[in-house]
């Protein structure tokens, strides 16, 4: 009898881990600094380090958790930071002014969302696709940088 207990217990374990769901979390970002040599004649020279050279410098956590079933629920936390100072950069609250700033705040795309074979419901703070289709997707240079 102590042995079917044994195999009962042992065919429940494996069966519990078969359903686990999979999660991922990923810690990302970009930073984008440089140093800029400028000399003039009689003025004499200067170093600067310089920030946002081609793409805004950001800070981000983002992650999926399988519900089963087809659906997932995800999520997307992303900040400014200045990669000379660490700090957080600036904000905006009404679509206008710029505000805040060093502190880090998830200004930029900040998102939770559920997904499955019939797409996807993000709620939060993200980019419209008008602003994606005329500013990233058809300019090589986005936002920042020389274009």
């Amino acid at each position: 009898m102590s042995k079917i207990k044994y195999i009962a217990a042992a065919v429940a374990a494996l069966a519990g881990t078969a359903v686990q769901a999979q999660t991922s979390v990923t810690l990302f970002g970009v930073m984008d600094a440089g140093v800029l040599f400028a000399n003039a004649s009689g003025v004499g020279s200067t170093q600067l380090l310089t920030t946002d050279g081609n793409t805004s410098s950001r800070l981000g956590i983002r992650g999926t958790e399988d519900l089963g079933g087809g659906l997932k629920v995800n999520f997307w936390l992303e900040a400014a930071v200045s990669p000379d100072t660490g700090a957080g950069g600036n904000t905006s609250t009404n679509n206008k002014d710029s505000v805040g700033g060093g502190s880090l705040t998830f200004g930029r795309r900040s998102t939770l969302g559920l997904q499955g074979s019939w797409g996807e419901i993000r709620m939060g703070r993200d980019y419209t696709p008008t602003f994606t289709n005329l500013t990233v997707a058809h300019h090589p240079f986005g936002t920042n940088g020389v274009g």
